[in-house]
């Protein structure tokens, strides 16, 4: 579990501060007099702010070891030089600092995923064939070569091959596609798909590959640093070393050995970097704030400033640039009766099915203002739903043998669902169903291009005329009949040429989500998909995401300016230290140099919050 700082343990830091500096400043005379106790009365509540801080002492280690310096100077003047140059005042003021840097760091970091995030989506047991028997395992148990027995109703625990039974399965979450899928003996079963209407037998062949996209999924978010901060704060604290180092020699010429270590002591606790990682912190918190209210919520606020980067953009097609919901495209009457009895007739049959494909047929049956007759006797089949209706047998297809002779010919039926009807044993109309793309999504992804940004469009199933699809949508190129694995890999190998962006909505594109630079995942989409994206689209809206690009680049600006203001404060105030300390003011010295050392992080924090969408971006 993450060691977290709180606020209640900065501001009490940042009193002790407070107290170590007044303390130094009106001294009691009789502690003067007594320079070990007087050691000893102020290293009580620095003791008490190392501890109070010391979840943070691992994330700052020249930090530690410059408030560590300038506390044995403290100890080492008080006790053997005789002397009132405390610096302990600027060293719990480093330890303070260094709090508010993890503490924002931290509120700026998204959290790790775990196996628990996906509990939903992975099959929990399995129905197995052991010893001439059937037993109830649990679904990480089962082993290559295993005998499944899988019932309609029941999730797919595991990858394999049908060796009996026939199905339509529900692969939504591992494919995004909305139609069940009709599946044999002798073809292949994935984990995570629903059993629909048939019973299967499955022999599993080890491939997990539901598990192996959720650690993938684990491991990338657990992985996901940004080198580009830790080089940063190095050369950062590279920088503090060197000045220190000037300033040590500087004054060793001038003054001697006794008043350079004093000089040390005091330019490392003012110059070392303690709140460094606080200032890109503040302006992303800001920034992601100021996306919040133009409709997308980041979890990953880090994920914002890859924007500017961003030269490729990988956008799912099944729910993102498209509806995500199956209407009715088209009615075609094959005998006497008209279009609007083909739809009430379905409609009595799917009145009782669960699925998209069947809430669109008896929508379309109520905007026509059509009563849904009751149906009789209905029953779910393999690929067919068949009940009375009307006094007569009716039947509505979904394999396409029943549906290939009437459709052949007709260049609107192609590519799209078909549902045949049948009533007293003819055919008597055809229902055509399809996924209607999103307008949001043709407006993006044209701004997309016209930015520079290459697009690429995914799917999980087979997409029928993707040039047709291309051009509507004005995308670059289109890969579909990828698996979850085959999307992630597809962002992988377009980050070879650059950032990446990703926006999606399902189970199948959590991988894909989290190997990308910066996710994103619509609000409307899967929770494990949610948790998986740098940010939500709160509005479902794609477009949303074009303002982002000018908010990365005043977030940029904003970083550079807040960073610039937070050094500005530690320099003035170690220079006026400084000459206060050449003038024998120790005191004074002390509580400037600790007031600049808390002042740093506000400033940066004014700086940063002037962050704003362009009206260009």
């Amino acid at each position: 579990m993450k060691k977290s700082v709180t606020p209640v343990g900065i501001v009490l830091c940042v009193l002790i501060s407070l107290l170590l500096a007044w303390f130094c400043a009106a001294e009691p005379e009789f502690l003067a007099k007594l320079p070990i106790l007087c050691a000893f009365v102020e290293l009580l509540p620095f003791a008490l702010a190392v501890f109070i801080a010391r979840n943070a002492l691992s994330s700052g280690i020249f930090c530690c070891a410059a408030s560590a310096a300038a506390a044995v100077f403290s100890v080492y003047d008080r006790i053997f030089a005789g002397g009132t140059r405390s610096l302990l005042a600027p060293a719990a003021a480093v330890l303070a600092a260094l709090m508010v840097g993890k503490y924002f760091r931290d509120k700026a970091a998204p959290e790790p995923l775990s196996k628990d995030d996906f509990s939903d989506v992975l099959p929990l047991s399995a129905t197995v064939l052991r010893d001439g028997s059937q037993r109830e395992i649990p679904a990480a148990e089962i082993a290559e070569g295993d005998i499944v027995s899988v019932r309609p109703g029941e999730t797919v625990p595991c990858d394999g091959e049908i060796i009996a039974g026939r199905s339509e399965l529900d692969e939504k979450p591992l494919t995004g596609e909305l139609a069940a899928v009709l599946r044999s003996e002798g073809e292949r079963v994935m984990a995570g798909s629903r059993n629909i209407s048939g019973f299967l037998t499955v022999r599993a062949d080890g491939e997990r590959l539901l598990e192996k996209t959720v650690s993938l999924c684990c491991e990338r978010s657990e992985s996901k640093k940004n080198p580009a901060d830790k080089k940063a704060a190095a050369l950062r604290c590279l920088g503090c070393a060197a000045v220190s180092a000037v300033v040590f020699a500087t004054v060793f010429f001038a003054l001697g050995l006794d008043s350079a270590l004093f000089a040390l002591a005091l330019s490392l606790t003012a110059l070392s970097p303690c709140a460094f990682g606080a200032t890109r912190s503040f302006a992303l918190l800001f920034a992601s704030s100021k996306a919040a209210s133009e409709g997308v919520r980041f979890r990953d606020p880090s994920a914002l400033e890859k924007l500017s980067t961003i030269n490729s953009a990988v956008v799912d097609l099944t729910g993102t640039a498209t509806v995500g919901k199956l209407s009715v495209f088209k009615t075609v009457s094959l005998g006497k009766m008209p279009e609007k009895g083909v739809i009430r007739l379905a409609a009595a049959l799917c009145d009782g099915a669960e699925g998209g494909e069947f809430s669109a047929i008896k929508d379309r049956c109520t905007e026509n203002g059509v009563a849904v007759p009751p149906c009789i006797a209905c029953e779910r089949l393999v690929g067919k739903i068949s009940g009375t209706v009307d006094g007569q047998r009716a039947e509505l297809s979904s394999l396409k043998e029943d549906s290939a002779p009437f459709a052949e010919g007709d260049p609107e039926l192609e590519g799209k669902l078909l549902k045949t009807l049948f009533f007293g044993g003819e055919a008597v109309g055809i229902i055509a169903l399809e996924d209607s793309v999103k307008p949001n999504a043709v407006a993006a992804v044209r701004a997309l291009n016209e930015r520079g940004v290459n697009t690429l469009l995914v799917s999980g199933g087979s997409v029928h005329n993707p040039e047709a699809v291309l051009s509507k949508l004005g995308a670059g190129s289109l890969a579909d009949g990828l698996d979850a694995l085959g999307k992630a890999e597809a962002v992988e190998n377009m980050k070879n040429d650059g950032s990446v962006a990703v926006i999606a909505d399902g189970v199948s594109d959590c991988a894909a989500l989290s190997a990308a630079d910066c996710g994103f995942a619509l609000a409307s989409g899967a929770g494990v998909a949610k948790r998986c994206a740098s940010a939500v689209l709160l509005r479902n809206d794609l477009r949303d995401i074009l303002p982002l690009f000018g908010l990365a680049g005043s977030a940029e600006v904003c970083e550079k300016r807040a960073f610039i203001a937070s050094e500005a404060v530690r320099a003035a105030a170690f220079a006026a230290s400084g000459v206060l300390a050449l003038f024998g003011a120790f005191a004074a010295a002390s509580a400037v140099c600790a007031a600049g050392i808390l002042a740093a992080p506000a400033a940066a924090a004014v700086f940063a919050s002037r962050v704003k969408i362009k009206s260009n971006g």
